[in-house]
């Protein structure tokens, strides 16, 4: 139950109510109108009159009470007290937009300086799934403001329907002591026809630091703003420092890629995947691998670059960097730029056990990985791996994006994705699927058991075939859904002669997406293990 108005709130129950707690409370609440000659009026649904009750208990109230009214029908909230009919049909009687139009309704009839409305859902019966029993919705107007307040009441170990009722008037007068007790002595409304006098730099500043003569509440009202100016330049300087080094960013990425691409552009070598044929009898003659142009720029920066990452039309084009260390391997690059320095979104890195290229004087002297593993943030304003999740959100996006370009510092690639899917990097359920770790493959059989656990999880099924033999990349970045999800980007190496948009054109979406379990937390487990699936190899392959 979200709601984004600037006016709307929450608030819970901490402590155990009793009668005597509650009759305590609404006597200082009285008093405190009465020395602030503060008038009130309730409209109540929920409470049933609760609040006019209490508050006419207390000896005095009739200096302060306005009118107590109970509308507890939909038919009465909306003769008396001019609430829309479509707010119950669109947002229900037990809603933020009805509690708002009730105290609006409210304040016009009485006059009162403070209004107070209750809507809710008391029990026992009445609640649903999005609106259980003990929500009470409060509106609240003071002068020409008006808030309104959501109470958790159905986090209340008791839910009975007295408890709830009760529970609802204590955070209701709780508010109200509150309130009264940093309202200024006189409302704002009441102040308006005053004869206003020019204000010296003295008074302004006596109204907002504490001073000499101050009362108690002054004193806290005084103490609260500066804090409050605090926090909110602090926040302020927050955003500004945000935006300021998504810039940066930004502008050493566009450095970094128009120098490479210039670079690249002395590279005479086409891409090659295997190494030449050369001489009679086909013998096969070791082949020299020559550093590229773009490669001994960036390594001049940064001794740990490996290569280059690429997807066409988006703003995916940034070095990769490899820290071939276990203890922060795959963690150092996680704040740091390229250039060493602090930076939130890090740089794109592989990870520390992968092998890509490795190459001494000329010679590869080990196999790459046959599952390399490119980590990067998904970065709000869209930068570094913050695009990857238009694989998802953006549809069209994967058949107009199917390729990723992946260069070591010797050579070209490209790989074509064949899915995409969320995990939870710390599932140790029966869903567990920690790609990241599997680098290489023992057998045929790992080898399908890994790309078809992928296939499974993936939010689409294209024809691209993937077959033992071939060449992974997994591209991870974060997820918001649920803290520790991590999106995946799973793709193939492209075959010598294939055409790079076969199979990628007409992808159908998965409706039999198994997540992890933590997803099922919050959201129906419509995953059928029993469904009829096409694994890989594919037959139209």
């Amino acid at each position: 139950m979200k709601n984004t108005d600037s006016n709307y709130d929450e608030l819970g129950q901490y402590s155990e109510v009793t009668s005597e707690k509650l009759d305590k409370l609404v006597t200082n609440v009285v008093k405190l109108l009465l020395n602030k000659k503060v008038t009130i009026a309730t409209a109540e649904s929920c409470t049933g009159g609760l609040l006019s009750e209490l508050i006419t208990s207390v000896p005095g109230a009739s200096k302060v009470f306005e009118i107590g009214v109970c509308t507890y029908s939909n038919k009465i909230k909306h003769e008396y007290l001019g609430v829309p009919k479509e707010y119950f049909r669109d947002y229900g009687a037990v809603s933020s937009q009805v509690a708002i139009a009730m105290v609006d309704g409210l304040q016009k009839k009485s006059g009162a300086d403070i209004c107070i409305s209750v809507t809710g859902t008391a029990g026992p019966g009445g609640g649903t799934r999005e609106k259980p029993v003990g929500t009470v919705y409060v509106g609240i107007s003071c002068g020409k403001k008006q808030i309104v307040k959501l109470l958790r009441l159905w986090e209340l170990k008791d839910r009975s329907r007295d408890n709830i009722r009760m529970n609802a008037a204590y955070q209701i007068f709780k508010f109200l002591e509150h309130m009264l007790y940093v309202m200024p002595e006189t409302l704002p409304d009441k102040a308006a026809s005053s004869k206003r006098e020019k204000k010296t730099y003295k008074d302004v500043l006596q109204g907002l630091v504490p001073w000499k003569g101050d009362n108690l509440a002054q004193v806290i009202r005084k103490i609260i703003f500066l804090i409050s100016v605090v926090i909110f330049t602090v926040c302020l300087f927050m955003i500004i420092d945000y935006y300021w080094e998504n810039y940066k960013n930004r502008q050493l990425g566009n450095d970094i890629r128009n120098k490479y691409e210039q670079a690249e552009l002395y590279n005479s070598n086409a891409a090659s995947t295997e190494p030449d044929n050369i001489g009679d009898n086909n013998i096969q003659v070791q082949k020299n691998w020559e550093l590229k142009e773009g490669a001994k720029m960036l390594l001049e920066r940064n001794k740990d670059v490996v290569g280059y990452i690429r997807i066409p039309d988006t703003e995916i084009s940034y070095p990769i960097v490899q820290r071939r260390q276990e203890e922060d391997g795959n963690e150092y690059y996680l704040k740091k730029n390229i250039d060493n320095e602090d930076a939130n979104a890090g740089t794109i890195f592989l990870d520390w056990r992968n092998y890509f290229d490795y190459v001494v004087e000329g010679t590869r002297v080990l196999d790459n990985s046959q599952n390399l593993i490119v980590y990067g943030h998904e970065m709000k304003d869209g930068s570094m791996f913050g695009e990857l999740k238009n694989y998802k959100e953006i549809d069209g996006f994967y058949s107009e994006h199917p390729i990723v370009e992946l260069s070591s510092n010797y050579e070209n690639y490209k790989y074509k994705v064949f899915a995409y899917f969320i995990i939870d990097s710390e599932d140790e359920t029966e869903t567990k699927y920690d790609c990241w770790n599997t680098l290489n493959f023992d057998n045929e059989d790992h080898f399908y058991d890994f790309v078809n656990n992928a296939r499974k999880r993936s939010f689409i099924l294209s024809d691209v075939d993937v077959r033992y033999g071939d060449q992974l990349l997994t591209l991870s970045t974060c997820n918001s859904i649920f803290d520790t999800g991590r999106f995946i980007v799973m793709a193939r190496l492209l075959r010598d002669g294939e055409d790079p948009e076969t199979g990628t054109q007409n992808p159908k979406r998965n409706d039999n997406v198994l997540w992890p379990s933590v997803y099922y937390k919050w959201n129906e487990n419509t995953y059928d293990p029993e469904a009829e699936f096409e694994g890989y190899p594919l037959t139209t392959g």
